[in-house]
């Protein structure tokens, strides 16, 4: 309610105004966090408009973003009708093998969709097999000679030419998996930087789910992975088994569940260390997403009620052999299910 006069009305609610009540009732190192990514975006970033300002541009941008998804705005399922939330905003991150091969750039061995739900506060990590099966266009320089070509999507970005236009495939092929939800906004990391930006928040503790060959990283004893072997660790598989691509990303979604307890841990002790750990990691990253954009992803994220201990839902599916090559074939009705749970809400 706002005081008029004696009187009071209700504040009209908006993405802005939602966001703002949650940025006051961050605890004050959370809001220190966010001070502190003010601080380094307009270091980075050569800008110098305020806080408040970039928070209300980078709202209006993402759920600008969000409306031009092709997503229903309802839906049945089970026999029970639900609506879209409008509420959600959604970030794609991307690991990305940046070896080059046959000519091509590298693969998307990592996709991840973060789902915020703004009103709530509740956070949701979908992520895609990087075999599933998908029709992407296939590019050579600038010609493109198929629309349709069926790949796994990890090689969507390659086949689209990399750059800018293979992110924006990835995303448009992950927001068709995900029955239409937009995703305007999205960053990729080249795992060639992970053994730096790993020991930037001073390596990351955790205990292994997997032993990895040549590496002194054993299953279920406790280590601190520094340098190569944090890379080893996400990005080691058995080429002889069928199962090694989802094994691999089981362990990559256990290791960004222990690299972000670490940043957390590190940032809260010590909040400057974050500007360290943005200049390392700025050197192996690329991103569409602009400094306003990024702080109100920032505030969101950090205003999330269960930031902590982030549900990670891995999409279902089949994963078939083809030749020497794995193929994993999504199931429409678990993902649908996915859906259903993350962006939608039952109607009144």
């Amino acid at each position: 309610m706002r005081r008029i006069g004696r009187h009071t009305r209700p504040r009209p609610e908006t993405p802005l105004s939602r966001l703002a009540d949650r940025f006051l009732r961050l605890s004050p190192i959370r809001k220190i966090i966010v001070c502190l990514l003010t601080v380094i975006v307009t270091l980075t970033m050569g800008t110098g408009v305020a806080a408040a300002a970039m928070i209300g541009v980078g709202s209006s941008h993402v759920h600008a973003g969000m409306d031009r998804g092709t997503a229903r705005e309802t839906l049945t399922y089970e026999g029970k009708r639900y609506v879209l939330n409008k509420n959600i905003v959604t970030f794609m991150f991307l690991g990305f093998d940046g070896r080059n091969k046959n000519g091509m750039d590298g693969q998307t061995d990592v996709i991840m969709v973060a789902a915020f739900d703004t009103k709530s506060g509740k956070a949701t990590i979908i992520t895609v097999p990087r075999d599933s099966m998908v029709s992407s266009p296939y590019y050579v320089g600038n010609v493109k000679l198929q629309d349709n070509m069926a790949m796994p999507i990890c090689l969507s970005y390659a086949f689209a030419g990399g750059g800018d236009r293979g992110r924006a495939v990835v995303a448009q092929k992950v927001s068709e998996i995900l029955g239409g939800v937009a995703i305007p906004y999205h960053y990729m990391l080249d795992y060639n930087g992970l053994p730096e930006i790993n020991d930037a928040v001073g390596g990351v503790t955790l205990t292994p789910i997997q032993t990895i060959p040549d590496t002194s990283i054993e299953k279920g004893r406790q280590i601190t992975l520094r340098g190569w072997e944090s890379e080893r660790y996400i990005r080691w598989r058995d080429h002889t088994t069928l199962q090694s691509p989802l094994d691999r990303q089981h362990r990559q979604v256990h290791y960004a569940k222990s690299f972000l307890a670490q940043a957390k841990h590190k940032f809260g002790r010590n909040v400057f260390s974050a500007v360290g750990t943005v200049n390392v990691a700025k050197k192996w990253s690329y991103t569409n997403t602009g400094s306003a954009e990024l702080m109100y992803y920032a505030v969101t994220a950090l205003g999330s009620d269960n930031l902590t201990d982030l549900p990670m839902v891995q999409l279902k599916g089949d994963l078939r052999r083809s030749g020497k090559h794995a193929r994993f074939y999504l199931n429409r009705d678990a993902v649908r299910k996915v859906v259903v749970q993350t962006f939608y809400t039952p109607a009144q």
